[in-house]
């Protein structure tokens, strides 16, 4: 307790810590009793506690010129037109203001206070302040996430909407088909082959349907964290071929030209199953806006990044419908220049693959004239494990990597091995078979046991011709297997195979 008392019967602490009040103000935050007399304007009671919650000396807070300049400067307004009701209001007070801890962070505080009067007038105050500031926190947790869940909720509400209208509407073509069949099977003169074609469209309604049904479960897994990125070096160039190789059929019905411009040796880190989803639903997306004998082109980025461009001479996109093509909530499906159907959902879920990647997915695009798709990944060099007790069979591997620029660890036990392979997690690991004390088997036993490091490739070396090294090798998970002296037209595309490069 510091300073005197005010000029009416003084209440001590004991009186406000035995009461049922304090106790109740206790459970909701720290309480520390207060008193302010007008006539010396200043407090004459504050508990020592007071310090721990503002940062500030007692001595300085009964001494500040004036202790309101502590109040947050947006709150300073409503604060004095509150304590300037409060003098002419014999019931006290009760409110909430924001306070500037000593080192500038923000507290919230409840002021609640009982008025001295002497001959009608008010020449005191006694009560509590209350640091609230942990409740406020929470409050505005709770409150944001009610916001977010109120906001996810329409959006669902909206998403089903737009789903249901598309489900319905191949269902719809399904049954349609299915009910005719049905009806004119019992004609004597109906015809099969109009038979067959219903039939026909209604395989192609259903499997436009399946697709519709997993793109939206892959969305929902995504999200959700239930399908999870597997990182690898691919080679870009033979990822496109692949797509190419897919969509053929498409590419050929609108005769278009195709140029693959990524270079061979090519690679970016990424999840090869993922990435070819968005290269897939990029080239779709092209062929079907494109017009027959129209050109697409895959590119590297211009910018310093790894990644992929896809551009095509279509019909283009228009400005006002850019910021929708990526949003799952404002999907949408135009036909393409042949009366193609899409989905909606391949843009959006190539989005979230590029944000789970950390990466990105933009476009640019002029009406007439086509689009430009990029995805881009954050760019990542290899870095590569070596393994071996001989130093110049450790510069050897060492130069080759290099020039496939793979940064290089080196280790000439596999004691040592264990700790760089612990502390830095490599790319890839080159390991030697025979090595004293625990040999490259012993090793690759080691990496492929333990959950972290069981996917990194191991290449396995050794002088030792024997067909079984290589078949125990295999057997135990090794991603290639190499023999020593190593030659370089033989080691470069073991490592390339690993490295996408």
């Amino acid at each position: 307790m510091i300073g005197g008392t005010v000029n009416v019967t003084p209440i001590s602490t004991e009186t406000y810590r035995s009461s049922c009040q304090f106790h109740a103000y206790q459970k909701n935050g720290r309480a520390v009793p207060w008193a302010y007399d007008f006539k010396k304007n200043c407090f004459t009671w504050i508990e020592r506690e007071w310090e721990q919650i503002t940062g500030y000396a007692l001595n300085e807070w009964i001494n500040l010129a004036s202790w309101t300049e502590c109040v947050h400067p947006d709150d300073r307004p409503e604060f004095h037109r509150f304590c300037q009701e409060a003098l002419h209001n014999e019931e006290g007070f009760d409110f909430e203001y924001r306070l500037l801890h000593k080192r500038g962070e923000i507290l919230w505080i409840r002021a609640i206070a009982t008025v001295f009067l002497e001959k009608g007038q008010c020449i005191g105050w006694h009560g509590f302040f209350l640091d609230i500031t942990p409740f406020k926190k929470n409050e505005g947790i709770l409150i944001q996430a009610k916001k977010e869940a109120q906001e996810a909720n329409a959006l669902k509400d909206k998403f089903v909407s737009l789903v249901a209208h598309d489900l319905r509407s191949p269902l719809s073509a399904i049954i349609g088909s299915l009910d005719f069949i049905l009806e004119d099977i019992l004609d004597p003169t109906a015809q099969i082959y109009y038979h067959r074609r219903l039939l026909e469209d209604s395989i192609i309604s259903a499997k436009s349907l399946m697709e519709m049904i997993e793109k939206i479960l892959d969305i929902g897994r995504l999200r959700t964290g239930k399908i999870q990125t597997k990182k690898m070096f691919i080679n870009t160039f033979l990822v496109v071929q692949d797509v190419l190789q897919r969509l053929d059929h498409l590419i050929m019905k609108k005769q278009l030209k195709i140029e693959n411009c990524i270079p061979e040796n090519a690679r970016l880190f990424a999840d090869g199953h993922l990435f070819t989803e968005v290269i897939q639903n990029l080239l779709s997306n092209a062929i079907k806006f494109s017009h027959t004998g129209g050109n697409i082109r895959f590119l590297l980025p211009e910018v310093p990044q790894h990644g992929l461009v896809v551009e095509d001479e279509g019909i283009g996109i228009p400005p006002n419908m850019l910021h929708k093509l990526f949003n799952l909530e404002e999907r949408i499906s135009t036909l393409g220049t042949g009366g193609e159907r899409g989905s909606g959902f391949g843009l959006p879920f190539s989005f979230d693959i590029m944000q789970a990647h950390e990466g990105s997915l933009w476009v640019h695009s002029i009406v007439g004239q086509g689009s430009r798709f990029q995805a881009l990944v954050p760019p990542v060099r290899p870095l590569g494990l070596v393994v071996d007790d001989n130093r110049m069979d450790r510069l050897v591997i060492r130069t080759y990597l290099e020039n496939l620029d793979v940064e290089i660890l080196e280790a000439t036990s596999v004691l040592e091995a264990k700790q760089l392979i612990e502390r830095h997690h490599p790319h890839i690991i080159v390991c030697d078979v025979v090595m004293p004390s625990m040999n490259g088997f012993e090793f690759l036993s080691f990496v492929k046991k333990n959950k972290k490091t069981c996917h990194i490739p191991v290449v396995m070396v050794t002088g030792d011709e024997n067909t079984e090294s290589r078949d125990r090798a295999f057997r135990m998970g090794a991603a290639d297997f190499t023999i020593k002296p190593i030659q370089h037209h033989d080691f470069i595309p073991r490592i390339r195979r690993q490295l996408g490069g």
